[in-house]
């Protein structure tokens, strides 16, 4: 991380970077060989084999992927743009993740001593927060918050609330 922050500042070539990185990459492989031959890992890496868990972290760094690039994007666009302060999150509320807990709750049963997930991510609410993306990345320069902000950021609530909890936050 620290070789991705400052690697503007010290150059993407610099010596400096370019050892940090390979250092980083280098202790990353190290990392692996110890966990591929240890009797108890901290990360077992035959779970990655798991069609389900394999998919569960693709999809969630995709989804960390564009959620942090909407709330840098959206706070420009609603500063640089529509010309909002900064310091307010108001324009933001469509986007607000419902709570869902109770929905979201009922696909979980306990059996015994296994815990089953019944639910998954259903399309329709990753197509959903997918569209509000999609609408946001279609706002104009001289936009309006209600005409272009708004429906995106409703998709994108909506959506988001529930796909979110299922795809990165259940039990495999």
């Amino acid at each position: 991380m620290y070789a991705i922050v400052n690697g503007n500042e010290a150059g993407w070539r610099s010596v400096q970077t370019i050892g940090l990185l390979a250092t980083a990459g280098a202790l990353l492989v190290i990392f692996l060989g110890i966990e591929a031959r240890v009797r108890a890992p901290l990360m077992p890496l035959g779970l990655f084999r798991q069609r389900n868990v394999a998919t569960a972290n693709v999809v969630g760094v995709l989804w960390a992927a564009a959620m942090f690039a909407w709330f840098f994007i959206s706070a420009l666009y609603l500063q640089l743009v529509l010309g909002y302060e900064p310091a307010a999150g108001r324009p933001r509320l469509p986007a607000v993740q419902p709570d869902h807990g109770r929905l979201l709750a009922r696909p979980f049963r306990q059996d015994g001593h296994a815990f089953r997930h019944q639910g998954a991510a259903q399309p329709r609410d990753c197509c959903c927060a997918a569209a509000g993306l999609a609408l946001f990345a279609l706002a104009p320069v001289d936009g309006s918050f209600v005409a272009h902000v708004l429906p995106g950021m409703t998709l994108l609530g909506l959506g988001a609330g529930m796909a979110f909890n299922p795809c990165c936050c259940s039990p495999p």
